[in-house]
């Protein structure tokens, strides 16, 4: 049986790179049992993540984003969650031209939902392995321009968001003397993240008309993750994680198990 589930563990991860060809955080998950269910709510901010460029383009960045959300796990078994989550989401995206001039695009709050699962092996001495799979979509209409050069919106333009994440990460329970317990985890991931030009985005300064079109997806994917998660009373516990190198982006989260 450990093998089993070490299989699928490890299954999560790799499946999860294949299909691949957030938003959202990655660990730890602490199993929840058969048929069990918790309920979430955690507010995840992305602080820049590049994007590749395109012609006459020398940068292309998201420069925030920001997305809460609730979200509600089912227990499949002692060991594997299943979950599903509903929120809004919001994005800023600055574009730099190879001609000195550069803009920032603000798309307001629109619809976010997401689905995933993961899972937890006890390796022993309270070290425990875990994975994770996960996908969100969002959509965001045109709502502002800044920039050099007096820009102005002619078409504000609409936006579909997809993320796709895969992670495996260690975790460590510290327990004091049973009062209270902390769990670290570290880990690494694989996120691929692209933005589909719904409606175009059009908008011009004092001598250009710039079209904002097509998709535009991650210039990196893999990045690493670290997080804390502290239960303080039996069925509720905080979250507090960051990820860093294919983005910078933290969340923070309540849990509450029934």
């Amino acid at each position: 049986m450990k093998v089993i589930k070490i299989f699928i563990v490890a299954a999560i991860v790799f499946i999860g790179v294949d299909v691949a060809c957030y938003a959202g955080s990655i660990g730890p998950v602490e199993p929840l049992g058969p048929m069990k269910v918790e309920i979430s709510g955690e507010y995840n901010e992305i602080f820049g993540r590049d994007l590749e460029i395109s012609d006459d383009v020398t940068g292309d960045e998201v420069k925030s984003s920001g997305q809460g959300y609730v979200e509600l796990a089912l227990g499949l078994t002692d060991w594997c969650n299943a979950y599903a989550r509903v929120g809004f989401a919001n994005l800023k995206e600055e574009i730099n031209w190879d001609f000195g001039r550069n803009q920032t695009i603000q798309y307001s709050n629109g619809l976010l939902w997401g689905i995933g699962s993961n899972a937890l092996h006890d390796i022993g001495n309270n070290f425990g392995v875990g994975g994770d799979i996960q996908f969100n979509m969002w959509f965001a209409d045109g709502d502002s321009v800044s920039g050099t050069n007096s820009v102005a919106l002619t078409q504000k333009g609409s936006l579909r968001i997809t993320d796709f994440q895969t992670a495996v990460y260690l975790t460590y329970t510290y327990e004091h003397d049973m009062d209270y317990k902390i769990i670290p985890y570290i880990g690494g991931y694989y996120s691929y993240f692209n933005i589909n030009y719904r409606k175009n985005t059009i908008y011009t300064d004092d001598t250009y008309i710039y079209t904002a079109e097509g998709n535009t997806k991650s210039k990196d994917n893999f990045g690493v993750l670290l997080g804390l998660s502290i239960p303080v009373l039996k069925n509720f516990s905080y979250k507090l994680e960051g990820r860093f190198i294919a983005e910078t982006a933290m969340s923070v989260g309540a849990k509450y198990r029934f």
